[in-house]
């Protein structure tokens, strides 16, 4: 019988663990440094086009991180100084960025091209396999699927944004949200705070044609279920732009596991609309014009294998990021009309005389022709019009500390997309000219 002594098994046993983390070590070294010079390769490439130089790993972070809050205004300065065609140089934390403006280049990505600008996996990953099977999370072309799941879904929501019964349906829904925010500001004696007013309307409309159920059948104030949209969404956007390292230091990082609490709350309420919709008949279904109301329809046409595509947690999925994207854009876009509107008092009571002169029983509509091609856009112009327009019958805009606010494009415009590692920046190369004339307005 052999026996070891015991300071030899010690030390075979502290010799394993050296070992595993001189290896473990070895293993992620070698991963960052194939990483970075992936990175450079890309950053060769991109040599001929104008740009910050950055520091050498971190790039124009400290930067990114100082402009967060206005991150928009910080990438088209970025394009004023090197022109229409503008890089960002590459971070350990961040891949190479290319900004473009220049009409040409948007029509060779977006059209000319468009199979070969495919969203980046960091950007995939932002959003989470809870929200990752809607049209932000997939990809349009080499993907497992050839791009089926992102196709079905985009012919079936431009459906859905261009048909006159769905027209019909958000004008009635919007005019009913509207009309209620005019009693809440009346009772604050004729004030209130904007960003606020236009996140709760934009919100509770979203819901309503979105999910044919309204937020209060759920939730009673609302209150539980914004709170948790807001930090999502919030985390979601921190991981795109200044916490790219959450894919691998997650497990140490507090806001990740808070994140995955309040993702919880979000799908919680998103099941219990799905599992009381999805019990519906086809005859009920039919009476219906909202977009939850016409994927089940088209998930329950394709049958078969094919409904997979349409799937219950990829409904889920396209029900929670609709709500989410609906919610910001818009309210962002509601927000700088009045403010714009409140900067230009004259401008203002042009309007005013405009909508005196129409009938208050006439209907108030928007044409989206020209616009089939964008699902969505007609139905946030046409929600920002009628909100400007009846918040104006009944009130007229003043700004608090009006010396404090410097006018400034909307922050929800111009559309950041991210396209093939590459962020697709759509901007204005210089500052839009205020709204003078009613055919600008």
């Amino acid at each position: 019988m052999l026996v070891f002594p015991s300071s030899t098994t010690s030390l075979s046993f502290a010799h394993a663990v050296v070992a595993t983390m001189a290896v473990t070590l070895f293993a992620l070294l070698l991963a960052v440094l194939s990483l970075m010079l992936q990175k450079e390769r890309a950053s060769r490439l991109l040599a001929p086009v104008p740009g910050p130089k950055g520091r050498f790993l971190i790039g124009l972070l400290p930067e990114v991180i100082r402009n967060l809050h206005r991150i928009h205004d910080f990438q088209v300065d970025l394009m004023k100084k090197y022109g229409g065609r503008t890089k960002v140089t590459w971070s350990l934390f961040g891949n190479n960025l290319l900004l473009l403006a220049d009409p040409a280049d948007v029509e060779h990505v977006l059209e000319k091209n468009v199979n070969n600008w495919v969203k980046s996996e960091h950007f995939r990953q932002s959003f989470g396999k809870e929200f990752g099977r809607s049209l932000l999370g997939i990809n349009h072309a080499h993907a497992e699927d050839g791009g089926a799941l992102f196709r079905i879904q985009r012919k079936v929501l431009t459906r859905v944004f261009t048909t006159n019964n769905f027209k019909s349906f958000t004008e009635g829904i919007f005019l009913k949200y509207i009309l209620e925010l005019v009693d809440v500001i009346r009772q604050q004696g004729g004030q209130c705070d904007m960003h606020t007013v236009a996140s709760r309307f934009t919100l509770q409309t979203t819901f309503d044609i979105v999910c044919g159920v309204s937020l209060q059948s759920f939730d009673d104030l609302g209150v539980q279920f914004i709170a948790s949209m807001d930090y999502v969404f919030g985390t979601v956007t921190a991981r795109v732009f200044t916490r790219p390292h959450f894919r691998y230091l997650w497990w140490c990082m507090p806001s990740e596991y808070r994140y995955k609490r309040e993702v919880k709350v979000v799908l919680d309420l998103v099941d219990g609309i799905l599992e009381k919709r999805l019990a519906e008949s086809e005859e009920e279904l039919a009476k219906r014009y909202d977009v939850l109301s016409l994927l089940i329809r088209k998930a329950r046409e394709l049958g078969g294998e094919d409904a997979t595509i349409l799937d219950v947690p990829t409904l889920r999925s396209i029900i929670a990021l609709m709500l989410f994207a609906s919610r910001d854009t818009t309210a962002s876009c509601i927000v700088y009309a009045f403010y714009t509107l409140a900067a230009r008092p004259a401008e203002q009571d042009k309007i005013l005389e405009e909508l005196r002169g129409v009938d208050p029983e006439a209907p108030l509509t928007y044409s989206d022709a020209g616009l089939r091609m964008c699902p969505g856009m007609g139905m946030a112009l046409l929600e920002a019009k009628l909100f400007v327009a009846i918040l104006l019958r009944a009130f007229h805009v003043d700004m608090q500390n009006e010396k404090s606010v410097q006018w400034r494009p909307n922050a929800s415009f111009p559309t950041l997309s991210y396209l093939g590692g590459l962020p697709l920046q759509l901007s204005p190369r210089r500052r839009p000219a205020p709204p003078a004339t009613a055919s600008q307005r």
